[in-house]
């Protein structure tokens, strides 16, 4: 199969959407490719929280001055710029695809920077802007209703989606100029050549590649039973397609390699919880994770300020530098019926749960039942380090 375009978009996640949509505005066609046979990326069944910068200098500026800062002033300015003063359009652009929003936070300009709304995050991150909730249909997330509203609205400009079919190479001239790419359908193995003017290449991460983690990130992306040591990483978004396609065709054309990094959330083993979105979880252990309790690392030490439990980047980082980046939580009989009787401390939106069901009961499933693989959490267990009548040990995190 032969086509032409003028912009071809490698990946239909949140930044493919946004390329396909500003190349359209412009008067160009553009041909979408997906690998996968739906459209969407790894943040396509995500919770969806966004900021919008107001569209008002002062405000603008101040929210310039913080990010800016918080990369100790290593990032780039003009990149920092262009998102501040076209932040508001992401508001504008989800409205356009009839996607419902609830305003989570109004951040005034004199209050921007200010922890109290840095849910999660630092407040450099998530407390420079008003922040909005996408809100989801049926049991589908704010963002697979982003990427499906996203493809309908292409498609009726005229944009065109090339489904389940992977590009596989792009071509260039004698002057190294691309002139387009090819794609292999998974279905059929019909090859597909699309002459183009441009690519983007938004296609995500490597986080399905072991090899390629292992090798840019010095991380061991583990199994569902954690056999692999110490240094594990958790897979948040399994069968993602993040296999590194688009950085090794950009590396083969002669693009640069630049550092690449992992980071995210501190995770609890646990079905639910290994190898799956850490939203998506059948079980509350996600939820004591966040509460402010007892912190230490595998020599009994205390590590952290634990009022910082919630902070997913801060705690992660502190995690990471224990020894065998592994880290747990204290908390006795009288915290754990505190939990279930008068409440938890802390809720992080994802996760809403005002009280804790049978903390007891939950650990027994998971271990017992649910037969968790894990040689700690069976230590522990048959140990008696942690007894279903006294709650002491808790998380192990990596």
């Amino acid at each position: 199969m032969k086509k032409q375009t003028d912009v071809v978009v490698m990946g239909s996640g949140m930044a493919g959407i946004c390329a396909a949509d500003a190349a359209l505005a412009r008067g160009k066609k553009v041909i979408v490719f997906e690998k996968k046979p739906y459209q969407g990326g790894a943040a396509g069944n995500c919770p969806i929280a966004f900021l919008s910068i107001r569209k008002d200098k002062e405000y603008q500026d101040a929210a310039f001055k913080l990010l800016y800062e918080y990369s100790n002033y290593n990032a780039n300015p003009a990149v920092i710029r262009a998102y501040v003063n076209n932040s508001w359009r992401t508001r504008e652009y989800i409205e356009r695809l009839h996607v419902k929003m609830m305003q989570v936070a109004s951040v005034p300009l004199e209050e921007i920077g200010s922890p109290k709304y840095a849910d999660g995050f630092p407040s450099a991150i998530q407390a420079h802007g008003d922040m909005y909730f996408a809100l989801g249909r049926g049991k589908g997330h704010g963002a697979a209703l982003i990427c499906l509203n996203a493809m309908r609205d292409i498609e009726k400009r005229g944009g065109e989606y090339m489904l389940n079919t992977p590009i596989t190479d792009i071509l260039t001239d004698e002057n190294g100029k691309v002139i387009g790419v090819t794609g292999i359908n998974n279905e059929t193995s019909e090859r597909v050549d699309v002459a183009c003017e441009a690519i983007i290449v938004a296609s995500g991460g490597i986080m399905d590649d072991r090899k390629m983690m292992k090798e840019y990130t010095g991380f061991t992306y583990t199994d569902n039973s954690c056999r692999d040591g110490g240094n594990v990483l958790f897979n948040c978004f399994p069968n993602s397609g993040q296999t590194g396609d688009g950085q090794k065709l950009v590396w083969k054309l002669g693009g640069a390699k630049t550092s690449i990094r992992v980071t995210g959330h501190n995770l609890c083993p646990g079905p639910g919880i290994v190898a799956s979105s850490p939203w998506i979880v059948y079980n509350q252990m996600r939820n004591i994770q966040e509460q402010p309790y007892l912190w230490i690392n595998k020599n009994g030490e205390r590590f952290v300020d634990e009022t910082i439990s919630n902070n997913h980047m801060a705690i992660s980082t502190a995690i990471y530098n224990q020894p065998g980046r592994v880290s747990y939580i204290l908390f006795d009989e009288d915290t754990k019926l505190h939990m279930e009787q008068e409440g938890v401390d802390y809720q992080y939106f994802i996760f809403p749960a005002e009280k804790l069901t049978n903390v007891t009961e939950q650990f027994r499933r998971l271990i017992e039942d649910k037969k968790m693989n894990m040689y700690l959490w069976r230590t522990l267990w048959k140990n008696s380090a942690y007894k279903p009548a006294s709650t002491q040990m808790v998380s192990m995190i990596r």
